[in-house]
């Protein structure tokens, strides 16, 4: 087996090449000639695909991001991968078998606001991923994402070492107030490495995962946004209603889902058992206290939709 690395930079390719004793060629990839002139040297004779090239891209207000900026992020975390499929997947399908592993983030499940060029690029790169799956599902073509959260490489170095000449401190402690501040639900408490992500792209790309396509496989430390739930629960407008292990949140905007027992009207359906705490002293007082108006209905429908409850 035959492996080839790309890396815009020369001294990091090199590096890269004498630590893993493979192929490797300088190659940027964030332009449409930069991607033809790359297929032009090395062909597209390729079995395996791991597309990991990526930048955090420029920060701040989702509303302030200017064009240009958009344009730069786009390019490299996004349409570098389309430009490579183009070339790399029909190659793949004419062969029979091909495995293409695109490298997302965690913000594809938890987008943050200050990294919206990121979140929006790399999710983006999730909905490629489906897409190609589905469209071509069956021919031995496997397209599947690894989402890692908070890991050491060099772009989360740099991020740390910003971060710590801002707030005059250490790179040791820049990481951790940011693991404090800006990741508490890592339940892990630390930065991934390298080695923690490649078994998952590892096994994605053999014939072990032939059952897999269409995937985004997390590798993030348990990462994961407070649930409805916890979010709903912390909101101070929230009305509570506890009997026994049930929990209904109802609010300003939901309530009526649950009165009705539509699960459109409301994120968080609660079970029929949370449904029954209601009795008929409750239901006239909830709907006294949100001044719900069923005057209108038929009197038969106004019941059976209190009876919903």
């Amino acid at each position: 087996m035959s492996v080839l690395l790309t890396d815009v930079e020369s001294d990091v390719l090199d590096a890269a090449k004498a630590k893993l004793d493979v192929d490797g060629m300088v190659a940027d990839l964030a332009s449409k000639q930069g991607v033809d002139e790359f297929i032009s040297d090395v062909g597209t004779n390729f079995d395996i695909w791991v597309h990991a090239a990526g930048i955090t891209g420029a920060k701040g207000d989702p509303l302030q991001v200017r064009d240009e900026d958009w344009d730069h992020a786009l390019n490299i975390d996004f349409m570098s991968s389309i430009r490579l499929a183009r070339h790399l997947g029909p190659a793949m399908i004419d062969k029979g078998w091909g495995r293409i592993v695109f490298v997302t983030s965690e913000n594809v499940a938890q987008p943050y606001p200050d990294e919206t060029v990121y979140n929006a690029s790399k999710s983006a790169l999730l909905s490629l991923t489906k897409s190609i799956a589905m469209q071509h599902s069956g021919v031995g073509l496997l397209v599947n994402c690894v989402a890692p959260a908070f890991i050491e490489t060099p772009m989360t170095d740099g991020m740390m070492q910003q971060r710590a000449e801002e707030k005059s401190c250490s790179f040791d402690e820049a990481v951790e107030s940011f693991l404090k501040e800006q990741r508490p639900y890592l339940v892990l408490g630390r930065r991934g490495t390298v080695a923690e992500v490649a078994p998952t792209i590892a096994l994605l790309c053999s014939n072990r995962a032939g059952f897999t396509t269409g995937a985004n496989d997390r590798v993030d430390g348990a990462r994961s946004a407070p649930s409805t739930y916890e979010r709903r629960r912390d909101r101070p407008h929230t009305a509570e209603l506890i009997v026994a292990r049930d929990v209904l949140f109802l609010n300003s905007t939901s309530y009526k889902g649950a009165l009705y027992g539509s699960s459109s009207y409301h994120p968080f359906r609660p079970p029929a058992a949370a449904r029954r705490i209601f009795t008929s002293r409750h239901r006239q007082a909830f709907l006294d206290q949100h001044s719900v108006d069923h005057s209108g209905l038929h009197p038969r429908r106004r019941a059976r939709r209190l009876d919903h409850c």
